[in-house]
C-alpha cells in the first residue's frame, strides 16, 4: 500500500482519547475499540483534501471494531488494501479482503472489525456533493436519498486501479494537489468513478441512461414508470402514455434495455421496495411496503426479491 508525503498527514497518536478527539476534529466521531492490548494501538491519519472529497490513508495497528458515534453528513467509502476487516451494515455482514470495496451511507449506521494487519483507503465524500453528481448522470429527478448497497461490487479493478493511479501522483508530485483545477479534475473522477463501480439504488437509472436519451419512447416509458411507481398501472398504460403499441413497447425495450417493460418494472419496484424496507423498524413494515407498491402476489415477489439480494423480504426488515 503507497504512503503519502508527510505534508499529507494528519495525526499520528499511541493514545486512544487523543485518538478519539483528533478523529472528531478531522473527520467524524467515531469510537474505537481496541480488541487486543491497547498499548498496540497506533493511530495514523493521512489525508488530501481535494474540496468535499477528502482521501483518507488509515490505520489503527491493533486490532479493533470502529463504529461512528452518530449519524454522519458524508459517505465513506472504504478500500482494503492488506488484511482484513468485517462491514456490518444494516444487519448485514461483508469480509473485506484485499482489493474489496464496502460504501458506508450518512443514513444507515454500521461496524467495522479490522484485524491486526488491516490498511485501508478511505475517501469521505459529501453527501450534498455527490447528490449533486449524480443528478448530473441521471435522466430524471433524484426525490430519495442516495443509499449504496452493504456488499462489496464487482467492479473492483478500476476502482483500486484508480486509486493507485491518483495516490501514485500525488507522491511523485504532491504540489499538483495543491492547486484548484487539479483538485476539481480528481474529485470530479472520483465522485463519477464511485456512482458508476458501487451498486446504489439509483444504478438501474444510470445503466439506462444513454439508451433512454437516445429513444424518445423509452425515455416516456421510463419517466412514466418512474413517476408512478406508487400507483397501480399496467404495461398497456405505459404503452398508452407513450401514444404506441403494446408490441411496439415491447420491441423498444428489448432492443434499447435487453429487457421486456414487465421486468423494467419489477427491478424498479423491487429496489424502491428494498430501499423502504432498510428502514423500517416493525414487521407491520413489510405488508405497509407491499401495499405502497401495489404489490399483491408476496410469494412470487419474495421470490424475485430473494434473487437479486439473497435474502427474504423479512430477513431484510429484522436487520435493518
Amino acid at each position: 500500500m503507497t504512503g503519502l508525503p508527510k505534508q499529507f498527514n494528519l495525526f499520528r497518536t499511541h493514545d486512544i482519547d487523543v485518538a478519539h478527539r483528533l478523529i472528531r476534529q478531522h473527520v467524524t466521531p467515531h469510537k474505537i475499540q481496541v480488541v487486543a492490548k491497547e498499548e498496540l494501538l497506533d493511530v495514523d491519519f493521512s489525508s488530501v483534501d481535494l474540496g468535499g472529497v477528502s482521501l483518507l490513508k488509515v490505520s489503527y495497528g491493533a486490532p479493533a471494531i470502529i463504529e461512528p458515534e452518530k449519524e454522519s453528513s458524508c459517505y465513506f467509502v472504504q478500500t482494503t488494501f492488506s488484511g482484513e476487516g468485517e462491514f456490518a451494515y444494516s444487519g448485514q455482514k461483508v469480509v473485506t479482503s484485499p482489493g474489496n470495496t464496502v460504501v458506508a451511507s450518512p443514513t444507515l449506521p454500521y461496524r467495522m472489525a479490522l484485524d491486526l494487519n488491516c490498511h485501508r483507503w478511505v475517501i469521505q465524500i459529501s453527501q450534498e456533493l455527490l447528490s449533486q453528481h449524480l443528478l448530473g448522470m441521471v435522466y430524471d429527478q433524484v426525490d430519495d436519498t442516495l443509499v449504496f448497497e452493504p456488499y462489496s461490487s464487482q467492479n473492483q479493478k478500476s476502482w483500486v486501479l484508480l486509486l493507485n493511479y491518483i495516490t501514485g501522483l500525488v507522491n511523485v508530485n504532491p504540489e499538483l494537489f495543491m492547486k484548484p483545477q487539479i483538485k476539481k479534475q480528481y474529485r470530479e473522477l472520483i465522485l463519477s468513478s464511485i456512482l458508476e463501480n458501487q451498486p446504489h439504488n439509483y444504478s438501474y437509472m444510470m445503466c439506462v441512461q444513454d439508451k433512454v436519451c437516445t429513444n424518445r419512447t423509452i425515455r416516456n416509458a421510463v419517466c412514466f414508470i418512474h413517476d408512478n411507481i406508487n400507483n397501480l398501472f399496467s404495461v398497456q398504460d405505459v404503452a398508452r402514455h407513450c401514444n404506441v403499441s403494446v408490441r411496439t413497447l415491447e420491441r423498444a425495450f428489448k432492443k434499447h434495455i435487453q429487457m421486456p417493460p414487465i421486468s423494467y418494472i419489477r427491478e424498479i419496484r423491487l429496489n424502491f421496495a428494498h430501499l423502504e424496507l432498510l428502514k423500517c423498524t416493525e414487521k407491520e413494515g413489510v405488508r405497509l411496503v407491499l401495499e405502497k407498491y401495489n404489490i399483491f402476489d408476496f410469494g412470487r415477489f419474495n421470490g424475485y426479491y430473494r434473487q437479486k439480494f439473497g435474502c427474504n423480504l423479512f430477513d431484510t426488515l429484522k436487520t435493518s
